[in-house]
């Protein structure tokens, strides 16, 4: 299941019109700042030499260029985590000095190819935390820290910063900041036992509908939504349209289990009724049959 939930998260992630609403919503307070059309995918693996003196590969979850026009922003990566973890810092922190260090050896090649370098852009790393306890893992790298070591050298090191968003914990106008398909997993996890306020529709539904799967443990919503974009001949599913179908679902299936439990529950009072004037009955009978003999015995 947790592989699942890793695969559907990844999944919607990916799309650029979410990814850059992410991107707005948490860095952005909603504003649109980061256009879909202005990011590229970027390559999630990355390699690095340990003691060994092997390389090995690391992997983000998701990670995209931010551009404008020939220029590159930004290192946009997402981090899904479910659960704290207590290294996270770390495995950023390796995560954002590879692209450095990617953008250190294209520099050196462009020199040695007398072109002009690219201009040095941001690596950025967000953690979207699906869990619903409070994230108690350090999110600085001085947090980290397992050893005592003098003011001044602290002074020294730079203290880089994970930025974890809780999205159990947002308030209602951070929510509202989401404008694509990720606004209905972050309402869920936010209000499991309401329905999306609004007409809001829900462009991937596939992989809308499976991250929802995957969070819930439910599979209806696969389904339904399935069945509605097929009854409409459409991509698009209007959020309120399935949740209204999925009501309706409920309350006949509801209606039909509690007709099946009422005339389960009538005919086990009937048969104990029936046990019951059976007894009596044959009761009544054993009282007869004792006096009928005594009465006999009486007249022999």
């Amino acid at each position: 299941m947790a592989k699942e939930k890793d695969i559907a998260e990844k999944t919607l992630e990916s799309c650029d019109d979410v990814f850059a609403d992410i991107v707005n919503a948490v860095v952005f307070g909603g504003r649109e700042v980061v256009r879909p059309e202005d990011l590229t995918d970027a390559g999630t693996a990355s390699q690095m030499k340990l003691g060994d003196g092997l390389l090995h590969e690391q992997e983000r979850d998701t990670a995209k260029f931010w551009h404008d026009r020939e220029i590159r922003l930004a290192l946009w990566g997402l981090e899904n985590m479910t659960e704290p973890e207590r290294d996270l810092v770390l495995r950023a922190f390796s995560y954002d000095g590879a692209a450095y260090r990617e953008q250190v050896n294209d520099r050196i090649s462009a020199r040695r190819m007398r072109r002009t370098p690219r201009p040095v852009y941001p690596a950025i790393t967000i953690v979207l935390y699906f869990g619903t306890r409070r994230w108690t893992a350090p999110k600085t790298l001085r947090e980290c820290l397992e050893v005592d070591i003098p003011a001044e050298l602290l002074e020294l090191l730079p203290d880089y910063r994970l930025h974890v968003v809780e999205l159990a914990r947002l308030t209602p106008e951070q929510i509202e900041a989401f404008r694509s398909d990720f606004f209905l997993p972050v309402f869920y996890l936010n209000n499991p036992e309401s329905d999306p306020p609004g007409d809001r529709t829900i462009c991937h539904v596939d992989a809308t509908l499976k991250l929802m799967t995957a969070i819930t443990g439910d599979s209806w919503y696969v389904s339904e939504g399935a069945e509605l974009a097929a009854g409409e001949k459409e991509e698009n599913v209007k959020m309120s349209n399935m949740f209204l179908r999925a009501e309706a679902r409920g309350e006949a299936r509801g209606i039909s289990i509690g007709e099946a439990r009422g005339i389960s529950i009538g005919e086990a009072r009937g048969k104990e009724e029936r046990d019951r004037l059976r007894a009596e009955i044959a009761e009544l009978r054993r009282r007869l049959a004792q006096k009928e003999s005594g009465e006999s015995s009486q007249y022999e």
